[in-house]
Formats: C-alpha cells, sequence, structure tokens
C-alpha cells in the first residue's frame, strides 16, 4: 500500500470516529464568535495577572483590528475580561470611520453607539457607513464644554455605557471633566505625551479651540490621570505608542484583574535612546535632568534621501 493511500485511509478511519466527530462538531462550535467569547473569559478566570509586569500590562493585547495603534486589541480584552458581549460606545474625534478605536464593536459585533464628528467630509462617511444601522447614531457637531452634555441627552445615551473614546486634538481633558454625571465601564482618551510625569499640564480651555499641528493640546498623563481619580475611575496603561490613555471605572476594576497604576507607571518613553523627527513642531522635552529637542524632518526630505540611499546600497 502506497504510504498516500495509508494516509488517506487513516483520515477516513479518524473522520469515521467518535474522536474524529467529536473534534469537528469543535472546529465548528468554536468558528462562532459566541463559543469564542466564552472559552477566552474562561481561561482568562484561570489567569493571575503578573505583579511586575504593571506598566506594561495592557501591551501583550495590543493588536489593529480597525485602530490606529492597536486600541481596538486592549478593548476587546477589557471587554472580555467584563463579561461585555454587546454593549453602548460613545466615540468623538471619527476622523476615518474605518479607523476608529469602536469600528469592531460596531461592525463585528453590532454594538449600538454615537459617533461624533465636526468635519464635513468625514462625517457624511460615517453617516454612510452606517446608513442601515438605526441603532448606531452620528452627530455633526463642533463640541463645547456647554453642548456635550445636551448632544449626550439628545441621543438619549445612557448614563452608564461601555466605552467612551474620546480624541479631538484639544479640549480632550475638558470633555471628559464636563460629562462627570455619566458613568461608561470603559474609558480611552488621549494624553499629550510630550510632558512626561509628574507634570501636570491642561491645555487652557477655549471653545473654539483647533488643534495647529504643534505640541499645545489636550492634557499631560499627570492631568488627565488626577482627573480620573476624581471621577472614580483607575488608570490602568497605554498602547505601545504612547497615545492614548486607558481607564477603568474604580468599582469595575477588581473584575479586571488588572493593577492601578500611576501616571508615571504608565508613561512610556525611550529614555532618550530614539532618533526622532517629525513634521509638526514639538517644544523641547525634559527627562531626568535631561533636555531633549524635537527636530523636524519633512517627507519632502526624507523619503528622497532613503530612495537615494536604497539605489546607492544597490
Amino acid at each position: 500500500m502506497s504510504g498516500e493511500r495509508r494516509r488517506n485511509l487513516n483520515r477516513n478511519n479518524y473522520a469515521r470516529s467518535g474522536i474524529g466527530a467529536s473534534f469537528s462538531r469543535l472546529v465548528r462550535r468554536v468558528s462562532t464568535s459566541k463559543y469564542v467569547d466564552a472559552i477566552l473569559r474562561r481561561l482568562f478566570r484561570s489567569r493571575k495577572p503578573t505583579p511586575d509586569s504593571r506598566g506594561d500590562q495592557l501591551l501583550r493585547y495590543v493588536h489593529t483590528w480597525c485602530s490606529q495603534n492597536g486600541e481596538d486589541g486592549i478593548l476587546k480584552e477589557l471587554c472580555f475580561r467584563l463579561g461585555l458581549t454587546r454593549g453602548y460606545f460613545v466615540e468623538f474625534g471619527v476622523q476615518e470611520p474605518l479607523a476608529c478605536n469602536t469600528t469592531i464593536f460596531a461592525r463585528e459585533y453590532k454594538w449600538a453607539g454615537l459617533y461624533i464628528e465636526c468635519d464635513e467630509e468625514a462625517y457624511a462617511a460615517t453617516v454612510d457607513l452606517y446608513e442601515d444601522r438605526k441603532d448606531i447614531a452620528v452627530a455633526r457637531a463642533f463640541l463645547t464644554t456647554d453642548n456635550i452634555v445636551p448632544i449626550f441627552e439628545n441621543f438619549d445615551v445612557p448614563i452608564e455605557f461601555d466605552i467612551l473614546s474620546v480624541d479631538v486634538d484639544g479640549n480632550d481633558f475638558w470633555f471628559w471633566r464636563a460629562l462627570g454625571s455619566y458613568r461608561p465601564k470603559l474609558v480611552v482618551i488621549e494624553y499629550n505625551g510630550a510632558y512626561c510625569p509628574p507634570g501636570d499640564w491642561v491645555v487652557a480651555y477655549d471653545p473654539n479651540f483647533k488643534w495647529d499641528g504643534s505640541s499645545y493640546f489636550g492634557a499631560s498623563l499627570s492631568a488627565i490621570k488626577a482627573l480620573g481619580d476624581q471621577l472614580g475611575y483607575s488608570l490602568i496603561g497605554t498602547e505601545s505608542k504612547g497615545i492614548n490613555a486607558f481607564f477603568v471605572r474604580a468599582d469595575l476594576l477588581e473584575a479586571t484583574g488588572l493593577q492601578a497604576l500611576t501616571a508615571e507607571e504608565a508613561y512610556r518613553h525611550t529614555g532618550g535612546r530614539a532618533l526622532f523627527a517629525c513634521g509638526s513642531p514639538y517644544d523641547p522635552v525634559t527627562l531626568d535632568g535631561r533636555t531633549f529637542v524635537p527636530r523636524q524632518g519633512h517627507n519632502s526630505y526624507i523619503f528622497p534621501g532613503a530612495g537615494l540611499g536604497a539605489l546607492a546600497s544597490g
């Protein structure tokens, strides 16, 4: 008997056996998200947090499904830990509706929610994307601390909803503070990494604020952490690029199995071991008594130089 025929016979015998049938049923069952969610939650219950990985406790879950920096991978893990299979979100500062922190929850898991965007094109694109979803609302508004709560009320946002995502490159701190009467379970909010802990810095509130591409926007991680403390939230980490911070409502911290962090523990930097250039001007950064000056490196200089280097090197 040839080797190939023997392998095929073995496969057929296996498929007819009880073991093969059971395995096939298992594969069919775990292929659905309902069973995958249940398995992951069961596995989590058997895990214990690693005490020596405080600042990095979220990094293993960074994964980009739709978001820009892996935020939705972290949010998925946190939702598994809290047992959230269907919920409600609010995200403002949409920009690109297919690359939002909550896109995967809206499109794949069929969560209900509210998107708020001031840009006309981004608003229209978001409306088109969810035109067949009656449970997804899209509002066009330039947010201020005066109108944000009335907008929430107008769209019947629940007081205790599941995910709040804030990224407006400006008054983020002030908007979260204005929403103090709302109690989302999870908050992901952009912070200004140019101001290292323990620096407590917040942009002055301006109802007409628009980001000019400089480092003058938002608030330092220390300032946002202090605001979270006031509102009853625990800082649990940042994603790997150090742009967004994650908070869980303090009464739910134990259910996540994670540890509350200080701003110093959650802040991510290279200790000055980096070659950095940016298309936008940034102020000098002081870290551990050393001052680092970010340089500007526009694409019109970088890409031709990289291309020339590639050609020269063969």
